[in-house]
């Protein structure tokens, strides 16, 4: 009895066993009465790839404006004309007429020189030039009525020449006792005092112009080419003071140790209150070029990693543009070698790729949407 039961089971199991891998494995009928394949036997279809979904950037018109390109060096200040006045003719100072800081006009005495015999010597050349007036005079008439030859004409005439000769010398060695400005300037040095003694090319004082002061740098080989004269130059002194002038002189002969080449800007200098010998970064203009001006933010790197910013083009797709730094402002830097007129992206620049194509929104829907909510 149990072993029946048993057997039953396992017959049971067998025939369940081969009716389910019928179901599984052959066809069957439709409604219809055609044969369908088993669900095993259906061939797989494949699925339609989902469209991809483009990012939305937000981006900005961007206008290029022209820009002048500098130079950049460190300079000095310098007086417009500095002069050393030397004597000229041996003596002892009697009188100085200036002191040191003075603003003195042209013309003005400095200092002079005791005249010592110089006064008497000028009366008797004085007399000579007018006694050897006389006896010209006298020989023209007589050669005139035959009475003296050519050759006593000639003599006398030599000498009269002569004798104004040293009227004249003796009659600029006076001028020279007295030592004047040469031009309006201040009196800057002046180290000689009464009773001292010079002798010639000694010096006497030393005067500065400082209405107009220089600033004074100088340009490498390379650079000096694209300076030009008459162009406005500004520059920062060390106390801060910002300067404009015109660069009055670029040298045509560079330093011998430098090798570079000296350029000299003229400014204005009301008051001299611009001192020489004061250091300056003097700003050069080179070329003008067109310029983004643009803040830090938006600069990203592409795969090699080339600094640039992105941008859109027509059709909406991402350009990448390499940027030259050309400058920097208080409002951001500027950039060049870019397009005259850009798209750029403000927003979402470092998850787009060149190439790809984007939903643009221009920051004036986002302003006008911040500002009327409804």
């Amino acid at each position: 009895m149990r072993s029946s039961i048993i057997i039953a089971g396992l017959l049971a199991l067998i025939v369940g066993g081969w009716i389910l891998s019928g179901q599984l494995g052959g066809k069957r009928e439709a409604p219809n009465g055609e044969a369908v394949a088993a669900q095993n036997d259906a061939p797989k279809t494949a699925q339609a790839p989902a469209a991809p979904r483009m990012m939305s950037v937000r981006v900005r018109e961007s206008l290029a404006r022209p820009h002048m390109t500098e130079l950049t060096v460190t300079g000095r200040t310098e007086a417009n004309r500095s002069v050393v006045l030397r004597a000229e003719t041996p003596g002892r100072i009697v009188k100085v007429e200036a002191e040191k800081g003075n603003k003195v006009k042209r013309g003005s005495v400095i200092a002079r020189i005791d005249m010592d015999a110089r006064g008497s010597r000028l009366t008797e050349y004085r007399s000579l030039v007018a006694q050897k007036q006389l006896e010209f005079d006298q020989a023209t008439k007589l050669e005139t009525k035959g009475f003296q030859s050519k050759t006593r004409l000639a003599q006398a005439a030599a000498e009269l020449e002569q004798a104004k000769a040293q009227l004249r010398m003796m009659q600029v060695e006076i001028e020279d006792t007295i030592i004047r400005a040469p031009f309006g300037a201040e009196l800057q040095e002046r180290p000689v005092e009464v009773g001292d003694f010079v002798k010639i090319g000694d010096h006497v004082a030393r005067l500065v112009e400082l209405d107009t002061i220089l600033i004074v740098g100088f340009v490498s080989e390379r650079e000096i080419g694209d300076i030009e004269a008459g162009t406005l130059a500004s520059a920062t002194l060390v106390n801060g003071q910002e300067v404009e002038g015109v660069v009055r002189y670029i040298s045509k002969i560079s330093e011998e140790t430098t090798r570079t080449f000296r350029v000299e800007i003229e400014v204005p200098n009301p008051g001299r209150k611009i001192y020489e010998g004061l250091t300056a970064e003097i700003r050069l203009p080179l070329e003008e070029v067109l310029t983004h001006q643009l803040t830090p933010a938006l600069l990203t790197l592409d795969d090699h990693g080339t600094i640039g910013v992105k941008a859109i083009d027509e059709s909406n797709r991402v350009v990448f543009y390499p940027i030259e730094i050309i400058g920097h402002t208080p409002e951001g830097m500027l950039l060049g070698g870019l397009p005259q007129r850009l798209t750029l992206i403000t927003v979402g620049q470092e998850f787009v790729i060149h190439g790809e194509t984007v939903i643009p929104v221009p920051e004036s829907e986002i302003t006008a949407r911040a500002n009327n909510p409804s």
